[in-house]
């Protein structure tokens, strides 16, 4: 696994649960609970592949997700969207067959 850090931001590598604070390397899965804040809960339930697969197998939050950008294809064709904490990338894909001239998928806390 690799470490890397973006200016001050606390970036995801790999889906490991290494969260990386202004340089500081933090493994939010090891502090002990009564340390734990909400900040830490939030960033390392995205670690875990789970709440990824769960939130894709939500077919109603799936699919209005998917039909707000097909019936509004005219505001994607030809642009350029970038999707910031794009996690699986589903909206991502989404926005490209909805015919966004290029897509940037970026995972980045």
């Amino acid at each position: 696994m690799t470490e890397q850090s973006i200016s001050s931001k606390n970036v995801l590598i790999n889906g490991n649960s290494k969260l990386n604070y202004n340089n500081e390397t933090l493994d939010a899965s090891t502090k002990p609970i009564n340390e734990m804040t909400s900040k830490d809960y939030y960033f390392d339930s995205y670690a875990h592949f789970g709440i990824h697969e769960e939130m894709l197998k939500d077919e109603v939050r799936t699919v209005t997700y998917r039909n707000a950008i097909y019936h509004n294809r005219h505001l994607f064709k030809g642009k350029v969207v970038m999707d910031v904490g794009s996690g699986t990338g589903i909206l991502s894909m989404f926005a490209a067959k909805a015919g966004a001239r290029k897509v940037f998928a970026v995972s980045l806390f």
